[in-house]
């Protein structure tokens, strides 16, 4: 289950934090989570906010920490982000 994963990289971290967001919008433990999750990949926000430059096709390979990640993550979940009322203005607002 995502939420017992370690939090060791940016694709298990921004995917906990939209979780504990849409749980409370104004919880301690989803601010966490996204303050971690830009702390270990900040390419994430700008990349999930701009609809234009989300992947068509996820990448060959992926790099923990890099561009490659970020936009593997805007691939796998930029729906969710934009499905959760509130989100991407949270997300907008703290990173």
């Amino acid at each position: 289950m995502l939420i017992n994963t370690d939090n060791n990289a940016a694709l298990v971290t921004y995917p906990k934090a939209l979780i504990f967001y849409s749980k409370d919008s104004n919880s301690e433990e989803a601010k966490n989570m996204l303050h971690l999750s830009i702390e270990l990949n900040p390419y994430v926000p700008p990349i999930l906010l701009d609809k234009k430059r989300h992947p068509k096709k996820p990448n060959s390979s992926i790099q923990i920490g890099s561009r490659s990640e970020a936009e593997y993550l805007a691939f796998l979940g930029s729906e969710s982000w934009w499905y959760v009322k509130g989100a991407t203005e949270w997300l907008r607002k703290n990173s």
